[in-house]
């Protein structure tokens, strides 16, 4: 994962958090870390963390780099993707609503991706048992954003009226 290990962010996250004489020296080496391509399969794991506020960062991250930087996911890591985040969407300790949000909102974005092919989002997620099994509070999250989040995103209109037809 190039020069980031997964203790390494962890332990930064927590100093971020948790030290304030080191706040802004965090924050720097943070900023940087998210715009890293390592970032993508990083934060993926950073779910699995014990800590609420790591776990928070890593959806957070994964949030803004499918909404500034989803061209930078090959496609062959979208699959990938997607399943962990229906994984982490299901567990219990990621019901917060915050990291709920995050992680929501990250899937809303993957699925703009999924939009360019046609056919593509309903079978990744309108088909997929994992996203049919999630809890209904994540589900809705997801329901609710999907419009709002398509809506500022520019996507085309004609591109928008494919993907909702695919709802149907």
């Amino acid at each position: 994962q190039g020069q980031y290990s997964v203790e390494e962010v962890q332990n930064v996250i927590l100093a971020l958090y948790g030290d304030p004489s080191r706040a802004a020296e965090a924050n720097t080496w943070l900023m940087a870390y998210q715009n890293s391509q390592a970032a993508w399969e990083l934060s993926i794991t950073l779910m699995e963390s014990p800590h609420p506020n790591v776990r928070f960062f890593a959806a957070n991250t994964l949030h803004q780099k499918m909404r500034g930087a989803a061209s930078d996911l090959p496609e062959e890591s979208q699959a990938r993707l997607l399943a962990a985040l229906l994984d982490r969407l299901g567990r219990p300790e990621n019901q917060a609503h915050l990291i709920q949000t995050k992680l929501s909102l990250a899937l809303v974005h993957l699925g703009l991706q999924l939009t360019s092919t046609p056919g593509r989002f309903r079978a990744a997620l309108l088909d997929n048992p994992a996203f049919l099994a999630l809890p209904l509070p994540a589900a809705l999250e997801f329901c609710l954003l999907l419009p709002q989040e398509w809506d500022g995103a520019g996507m085309a209109r004609v591109r928008q009226d494919k993907a909702l037809h695919e709802l149907n």
